[in-house]
């Protein structure tokens, strides 16, 4: 729902500039804006039988569930119609040129093959000439940070339509745990895009390296080949190591995130500002359901864990380290999990986030709940933290100890904190979720999907605002 939220908003805006840029041009004759509002229109309906709480969690019989899943499918894909057609309008040059039935000017960057799939990067095809990226911001203030697309080769260059080249960074595309993908590349890029606006960019095939894309470098730590030692796979340069010795870490120009070289997960974090370093451990773990007369009492409607959450066991994960200009990133292969961290050399919010991201697969477990707890060493005291009403507002909340451990479980829309009288651990959330704080700098995130990515944005504040991005 979160999805198609943005999604049908982001439509909204762009068919309203668009609307309003053909009757100032008295051209209303050029814009099938009557199929366009149909199509908005269904999606807004849609979007209203959506709040019902059985199609925002899903506690629902399965053919009712899949009807919810397709009207959702649905109108995501029309949403996506409206857009591109308002974009091939708005980016014309001559608006004289536009021609509604033209139906392959633009793609989008994102394609899903039902309502219960994750989206697949559109893979953007580079022959002998240029191909045009437009990327749409439909906030409110401008926006500069990394953005990434799937192209077919590695030897590319990005220009803005000026012709000015701007650094790039070129990421390998997994198969696998192991294996990378021939003929599919990460391209990422710093963009900087006006509020409510386009910006567009081109991305151009080269013969030879000019220093302004760069590769990056690939570690792989637990390799399950059983062989050590450093090779190139498709131009990228890789080590394949056994188990690290020592801590390891990734770095951008404004923080240093440290992991533990046995879990290969999150173990502290640094402000390279002012070297402050702080504990940010990320565990996870499984509830279990509460039994009685060989029936779960725990279910749809109700979290009723059988008591404390307990770790996920597991040794010599798989770990992958890739390094770049642009980002770099830690991949962690846990049971039922794929754990990700990123950081960004970003101008914008993201270089100064750090980004935990999640791919949850439990479909082979049974009566268990996952979460994933952060430790810190904020002291927030009394057991209170703090999590918003629909993005709405905050309400501050503290833990109870009388309370069962679900009482003092809360939903968090958007985002939740905890903070003492220095420092704040703010979470920023993709999608709903649901946590809590039960001891002193605890944080602990809920999620019930069975398979999904999860995503949210985590900040520490020093005494000023320092965000840490995070998806769950």
């Amino acid at each position: 729902m979160v999805i198609a939220f943005f999604l049908s908003r982001g439509a909204e805006l762009l068919f309203s500039i668009a609307l309003a840029h053909v009757q100032n041009n008295s051209l209303q004759a050029l814009f099938p804006s009557s199929s366009l509002m149909s199509m908005l229109l269904l999606a807004r309906r849609n979007l209203g039988l959506f709040q019902h709480h059985d199609a925002i969690t899903g506690t629902a019989k399965d053919l009712v569930v899949n009807d919810y899943g397709n009207k959702l499918f649905e109108s995501l894909a029309q949403m996506k119609d409206v857009t591109t057609k308002c974009a091939h309008l708005l980016l014309l040059q001559n608006i004289t040129l536009y021609n509604p039935a033209v139906t392959d000017f633009f793609d989008v960057d994102e394609v899903r093959a039902k309502h219960d799939a994750i989206a697949e990067k559109t893979i953007i095809k580079i022959s002998k000439h240029p191909r045009t990226v437009a990327i749409y911001n439909s906030l409110g203030q401008e926006r500069y940070e990394i953005v990434t697309v799937h192209v077919s080769v590695a030897e590319v260059e990005v220009s803005e339509v000026n012709g000015r080249i701007i650094e790039a960074q070129v990421n390998p595309v997994w198969l696998g745990k192991e294996e990378i993908a021939s003929g599919i590349f990460e391209l990422a890029f710093t963009a900087r895009v006006p509020a409510f606006g386009f910006s567009t960019f081109v991305i151009s095939p080269i013969s030879k390296s000019t220093g302004s894309t760069k590769r990056g470098k690939v570690v792989l730590y637990n390799n399950q080949r059983g062989r050590n030692g450093r090779e190139s796979r498709y131009g990228f340069s890789v080590l394949v190591s056994g188990l690290p010795k020592v801590p390891f870490h990734i770095e951008s120009s404004y923080i240093t995130a440290e992991f533990s070289h046995k879990t290969g997960l999150l173990q502290s974090f640094m402000n390279n500002e002012d070297k402050k370093v702080m504990k940010l451990e990320v565990q996870f773990l499984f509830y279990g359901t509460t039994v009685e007369k060989s029936k779960d009492k725990s279910g749809a409607y109700i979290f009723l864990p059988d008591g404390e959450a307990k770790l996920i066991e597991y040794s010599k994960p798989l770990i992958r380290v890739i390094r770049g200009p642009l980002m770099s990133e830690v991949h962690v292969f846990l049971p039922s999990v794929q754990h990700i961290v990123r950081v960004f050399n970003s101008p914008g919010l993201d270089g100064v986030s750090l980004e935990l991201s999640n791919v949850v697969d439990i479909r082979t477990e049974k009566n268990k709940e996952l979460a994933m707890r952060l430790l810190t060493d904020v002291d927030n005291s009394g057991g209170q933290f703090y999590t918003d009403l629909n993005g709405l507002q905050i309400q501050r909340r503290k833990t109870l100890q009388k309370l069962p451990l679900q009482a003092n479980y809360y939903p968090i829309p958007t985002t939740a904190y905890i903070e003492d009288s220095e420092t704040r651990l703010t979470l920023h959330t993709a999608q709903p979720l649901g946590g809590t704080s039960r001891r002193l700098g605890l944080f602990r995130i809920g999620n019930s999907e069975r398979r999904w990515p999860c995503c949210c944005l985590l900040m520490f504040v020093f005494n000023k605002i320092f965000r840490l991005r995070f998806i769950l």
